[in-house]
């Protein structure tokens, strides 16, 4: 007897990053964004793999670095961007009051993602994201499937 699980992990989802742009209009970056619970608190669904943004209209902005006394103009506009992403997803998801209390996969993911940056000092930004993805093959008996959907903002800083 087939039995389907459908386990998720949410609502929150947070996301570290190392990116660094290529070109004007290129970044190519490492991520790691992990899927968490409130309420008991758990973490069992993460994605980890390299991700490529392409600025439209305009590369991001870079680190401004003052040279002495002289003046140094920071422009502000958001810089938006299209990205794929790929990499390795794995989860492990335990509920302790449910039917079936153990949920696990794993498997290669690939993603897309829409934002923009916004610079908010010299060395510092802003950034808005939306990223939806999925894993595309699996070894498991039976097939598990994963999947992210993320709203995600906050800060980071230029290197």
């Amino acid at each position: 007897v087939d039995t389907q699980v459908n386990k998720a992990e949410g609502p929150g989802m947070f996301n570290i990053f190392i990116e660094r742009l290529m070109t004007d209009h290129w970044s190519l970056g490492l991520e790691s964004e992990v899927g968490f619970r409130l309420g008991p608190f758990s973490a069992g669904a993460t994605f980890n793999g390299v991700a490529g943004r392409y600025y439209i209209g305009g590369g991001q902005q870079g680190m401004v670095k003052p040279a002495g006394d002289s003046p140094t103009l920071l422009i502000r506009r958001w810089a938006m961007f299209a990205g794929a992403g790929m990499g390795v997803a794995i989860a492990d998801i335990s509920r302790s009051n449910d039917f079936v209390r153990n949920a696990s996969g794993s498997g290669v993911y690939t993603s897309v993602r829409f934002g923009a940056d916004y610079p908010l000092t010299g060395n510092m930004g802003m950034r808005v994201e939306m990223t939806s993805g999925m894993t595309l093959m699996s070894q498991e008996s039976p097939p598990s499937k994963l999947s992210m959907f993320a709203l995600q903002g906050g800060v980071f800083r230029y290197f």
